[in-house]
């Protein structure tokens, strides 16, 4: 170490080994929490993402006629999405 160099502060987790007071656990332990399948909207689309059994196969081709539905709205693949910027899960999880 440097003639008048002090060392460094030691690292101090902020949430590792200590009790954090999450706001959502009261609602959630008393009966009275909201959990997202439980919301209900008027017009609200429901949504299916279907992965390949198959961690890692070459996908050919997607044929996506077999899923048009009567009350099927859109059907995707990444192809259709492509040029959308990915959505986090949780904030901050995307930098």
């Amino acid at each position: 170490m440097a003639a008048g160099a002090y060392p460094a502060a030691p690292f101090e987790p902020k949430f590792v080994g200590r009790s954090v007071l999450r706001l959502e656990d009261p609602p959630l332990l008393t009966g009275q929490g909201r959990f997202v399948g439980d919301l209900s909207f008027p017009h609200q689309l429901h949504m299916r993402i279907v992965r390949s059994a198959y961690p890692h196969g070459t996908i050919v081709s997607i044929y996506t006629a077999a899923a048009a539905a009567p009350g099927v709205v859109a059907v995707w693949t990444s192809r259709d999405i492509a040029g959308l910027p990915p959505i986090g899960m949780r904030e901050g999880s995307l930098g």
